[in-house]
């Protein structure tokens, strides 16, 4: 992590390769960076630091970002994605409460932390135990509107040379949900297979092939459900709105209604369903469909 965040940091900062040799003089006192550079010196660059120095001088590369907008008058933003996922790191509790330390005193640089899981994230700035709690403004971002993505999608097409139809980006839009990851991935694959003009078979195809791509992530998935937790997302991949009702409960095979609400809960932490008041919904669009297809 200390390493991609240093060189990103480096990258979006320092614009020239003469700054970039002079980076272990001007930002940092007790560590001593090593620069390797590939054709475009500036961008295409790596950095590396000696890691028991490193180690010991976490500090240096944490404060990186504030220390180089005081030197050179700017402010800087630092975006991090997926930020649930420093869970995954090793003494993550520690490293959490390394970073706040530091972050919060930084008057001249901003930090953006965004992520896709969003029970893991409330997780992470939500509870009193944890070092990012209350470290800024929460927000949930809505999905972006589909005008936008039509707009967006038709003309993308057309500067390559290519055609598809207001009708057939509505689909698109409509099979991954208004889920970026998903749009991004099937548009890609619909316009890899248009030769001029898209047909319904490239998008169809499209859509098989990011299926193909996740189908043994969704079987793992499937396979660490217990089989109440997976009757219960048939119940709700068949629109059943009353969960702990005898009638639902006895047609899906789910237990008890204490099974029912341990369950619901289950399937939230993972990130698989997200539930609002008595309405419960897939989070991942593609899963969805996949599950749909699975029990045909």
């Amino acid at each position: 992590f200390l390493l991609k965040y240093s060189r990103e940091i480096i990258k979006c900062s320092i614009g020239k390769k003469e700054e970039l040799l002079q980076v272990g003089r001007n930002f940092f006192q007790r560590i001593t960076p090593s620069f390797s550079f590939g054709a475009d010196p500036v961008n295409d660059f790596s950095v590396n630091f000696a890691w028991s120095e490193a180690q010991k001088r976490k500090d240096e590369i944490i404060n990186l970002p504030q220390v180089i907008a005081e030197k050179k008058g700017i402010k800087i933003v630092v975006c991090i994605d997926e930020f649930q996922n420093i869970t995954r790191l090793d003494n993550h509790v520690l490293f959490e409460q390394e970073l706040r330390s530091y972050w919060q005193h930084h008057e001249n640089t901003s930090y953006c932390l965004y992520g896709s899981r969003k029970h893991m994230m409330l997780e992470v700035f939500k509870q009193e135990s944890r070092a990012f709690y209350r470290f800024g403004d929460m927000f949930l971002m809505d999905k972006i509107p589909e005008k936008h993505w039509l707009d967006f999608i038709v003309k993308s097409f057309k500067k390559t040379g290519k055609t598809i139809s207001n009708e057939q980006v509505h689909q698109i839009i409509r099979m991954a949900n208004n889920h970026p990851d998903y749009l991004q991935q099937l548009c890609h694959n619909a316009w890899s297979a248009t030769d001029l003009i898209t047909s319904r078979q490239n998008i169809e195809e499209s859509m098989n092939l990011v299926l193909r791509s996740n189908t043994l992530h969704y079987q793992d998935m499937c396979d660490a459900l217990s089989n109440t937790q997976l009757n219960l997302l048939y119940a709700i991949l068949a629109g059943e709105k009353m969960l702990t009702s005898a009638e639902t409960m006895l047609k899906y095979k789910l237990g008890t209604p204490r099974n029912v609400s341990k369950n619901k809960k289950v399937l939230e932490e993972k990130d698989i369903v997200e539930i609002h008041g008595k309405s419960v919904i897939f989070n991942d669009p593609v899963f969805e469909y996949w599950l749909r297809q699975s029990i045909r």
